[in-house]
């Protein structure tokens, strides 16, 4: 139900938005917990050997988990930081270079800002928000 909206047959805009997985992820990782608890219980009861494997794959996959949030988390610091993770995973496309251009602008690295809006002027001739920003 959650990720219905996501995937349904209305075009949107930007097909990929982290925010928009919050809810179904929490609902896909209670029904992947609940699993593997079910799956535990079941074999711990028959094997122990199983009992002292699970344990240290869980805490290694927490560790992993955690490691990898506190990377994207250093993505997400600021404006700038995630604006340019943005570019550097989408090059081709006008909004993101706008939108650094326009966080560029904000902290006064003006040249940086102007390069940025006329990358998404290249990309994108017709929209009108890196022209007015560059202006």
């Amino acid at each position: 139900m959650t990720l219905s909206v996501e995937s349904s047959i209305v075009p949107i805009a930007d097909v990929i938005f982290e925010h928009r997985l919050y809810l179904p992820r929490s609902d896909f990782s209670l029904a992947l917990i609940s699993g593997i608890a079910f799956i535990y219980v079941r074999l711990a009861n028959r094997a122990k050997a199983v009992a002292k494997v699970v344990m240290p794959v869980m805490i290694l996959a927490v560790i992993i988990l955690s490691v990898t949030a506190h990377a994207r988390n250093m993505i997400w610091r600021n404006e700038v930081t995630l604006w340019e993770d943005v570019v550097k995973k989408s090059p081709y496309k006008a909004r993101p270079h706008t939108n650094l251009g326009s966080y560029y602008e904000k902290q006064e690295r003006l040249d940086d800002a102007v390069r940025e809006y006329q990358t998404a002027i290249k990309l994108q001739p017709d929209l009108f928000m890196p022209h007015y920003n560059r202006a």
